[in-house]
């Protein structure tokens, strides 16, 4: 019986390009606070070879640490 190939991707892990080309995002406007489908959809088009569904988790959290990174440094930055 011959080996049952599989149909899958490639996985492609998320890495410092990834990183850069998110934060480039955001500076040009793209709203890192608005969790909603309609913009985890408007970045998925950015990585269009990356799975939805594990995408979209993982977006979420990096805006997430984003958005955490942005209110600690704004703290931070009324007492300086």
């Amino acid at each position: 019986m011959p080996p049952k190939t599989s149909q899958k991707e490639p996985k492609s892990k998320w890495d410092a390009a990834d990183d850069a080309k998110l934060r480039e995002l955001i500076a040009q406007g793209i709203n890192s606070t608005d969790l909603s489908l309609k913009n985890i959809k408007l970045l998925h088009s950015k990585w269009p070879h990356k799975r939805y569904k594990t995408f979209a988790a993982h977006i979420r959290n990096k805006l997430k640490t984003i958005a955490q990174g942005r209110i600690i440094d704004g703290a931070h930055g009324e007492y300086t």
